[in-house]
């Protein structure tokens, strides 16, 4: 097994920064929660130490990467210790963990400075990290709580595995004949993947015992929310707040899950552009291709659709995404959008009524577009495939309508003011695939250029789905 061992440190380095900036996230989301701080430090100690190594054999940074090297991993094993104690409750003995700690410093000074020995400071390096590794994997096993039971026995068999790498490092110390670090033996290499291997999993356990801790403290909340409303009302303030901060928990946890839904766009781009090449593939493409490559990219826009409501109701909800007023040619625009609409269902009757509409109108283009995109996903969705969707704009006071009919299934009379709220469905919806999340956003995007969103339905005859925006002054 052939491997340089300085490019394997630089990649143990980096999976380290790696884990650095995910536990960065879990301090953010969580201030409060003792623990994922110290980790963090412990993480970004051991990073600049596995980055440090390739420089121990430079001529003029020799002896200070190697100081360097020893405090940052002696650190980073040590505040990562500290962190878990914090993390379940626990305080560490300074008492014991200082002079440890200040006694391996010694040995390493001393066989640098007085007695230079590369191998007994990779024994004593290697010691000392793998008690450190045991401590942690102890302390995870022992303390655990019933709540994080799981994913502590997990990370507790990481930092086991992580202690037996450094006690096999050790060992090779004593029976290997050669004085270089960089010399790629089979033991230097099985070990320094390991080490790679261990860093991943570890990164894995943190992030899994953080957040079962925090699913577990909401629904501890919860539960004393209900309580209290059941039976004290005087303390609905207090209450009030508790609410608040759970919703800002949930809210960091969900801009967290929109970030890892831009990774998506990419392979949803791969299948589309495959299905356009399968059917392009072939110079007469049967019926059952056309239906098979149609159903996909049909499929491929549904999910994209999906994708964009849900990232436009996050970053607007968020504050990130405030309107751009221009002034746009209304029946055009109108037009492209219908048009948009009816390239992605062909198969679908749309008809554009515009009436006399003014020539120009202000808003902010790409907002108002996903606003009727949604109000046209919705009627072509939720009504029959032969049945006629009608979008109309006209306008009169001041005000511009821009309606959205259909011949659906309609919605239930008492669930109409409902269907805007936020994962919020009708109960006639059946398996029609939804979230709940379009006519929230809709009803957002109204709000957000001085307007609103009205809807009128007979359930069984179908919907009218209205917007009604003002005139505004014209954009500068």
């Amino acid at each position: 097994m052939n491997i340089d061992i300085r490019t394997l440190s630089f990649i143990i380095g980096l999976s380290f920064i790696l884990q650095t900036f995910v536990l960065l996230f879990q301090y953010r989301v969580n201030r409060s929660q003792p623990g994922p701080g110290w980790w963090v430090l412990g993480s970004a100690s051991l990073a600049v130490g596995f980055l440090t190594f390739s420089q121990r054999e430079h001529p003029r940074f020799g002896t200070v990467a190697v100081l360097a090297l020893n405090a940052c991993l002696l650190l980073g094993i040590t505040w990562l210790y500290v962190g878990t104690l914090r993390f379940l409750g626990l305080r560490e003995r300074r008492d014991r963990l200082v002079p440890f700690c200040v006694l391996s410093t010694l040995f390493t000074f001393y066989f640098t400075f007085f007695n230079d020995s590369l191998s007994a400071r990779r024994l004593n390096l290697s010691l000392t990290l793998a008690a450190m590794s045991f401590l942690i994997a102890w302390t995870l096993i022992k303390y655990r709580t019933r709540v994080i039971s799981a994913s502590a026995v997990l990370l507790g068999l990481v930092f086991l595995a992580t202690g037996a790498i450094w006690c096999i490092r050790g060992f090779d110390t004593l029976t290997s004949r050669s004085a270089d670090h960089f010399v790629p033996t089979l033991i230097q290499s099985a070990t320094g993947l390991g080490m790679l291997m261990t860093s991943t999993l570890s990164t894995f356990g943190f992030v899994l015992m953080v957040n079962q801790h925090l699913n577990a403290a909401n629904r501890t909340a919860k539960e004393t929310v209900d309580r209290t409303l059941e039976d004290l009302r005087e303390e609905q303030a207090r209450t009030t707040v508790a609410l608040e901060h759970e919703r800002q928990i949930v809210a960091e946890q969900k801009q967290f899950l929109s970030m890892v839904s831009h990774e998506f766009r990419t392979p949803l781009a791969v299948i589309d552009g495959a299905a356009q090449m399968a059917r392009r593939a072939v110079k007469t493409p049967t019926p059952n291709l056309e239906a098979s490559t149609g159903i996909i990219q049909r499929s491929v826009a549904d999910l994209l659709s999906l994708l964009e409501t849900w990232l436009a109701q996050d970053r607007i909800a968020s504050g990130l995404w405030a309107p751009r007023l221009q002034t746009i040619p209304l029946a055009e625009w109108m037009a492209e959008v219908v048009q948009h609409t009816q390239d992605a269902f062909p198969e679908r009757k749309l008809v554009l009524e515009t009436g006399e509409l003014p020539p120009a109108f202000v808003c902010d283009p790409d907002l108002l577009g996903i606003a009727l995109q949604n109000l046209l996903g919705n009627a072509l969705k939720y009504s029959p495939e032969g049945s006629l969707v009608t979008v109309r704009g006209n306008h009169g006071d001041g005000w511009l309508h821009l309606s959205v009919i259909d011949h659906g299934h309609g919605i239930p009379a008492d669930q109409v003011d409902q269907v805007t709220m936020r994962y919020f469905r009708g109960r006639n919806s059946g398996k029609i695939p939804g979230l709940g999340l379009g006519l929230s956003l809709v009803s957002t995007i109204a709000a957000l250029h001085g307007g609103r969103l009205e809807l009128e339905s007979l359930e069984g005859q179908g919907a009218t789905a209205r917007l009604l925006l003002p005139f505004l002054a014209p954009a500068p």
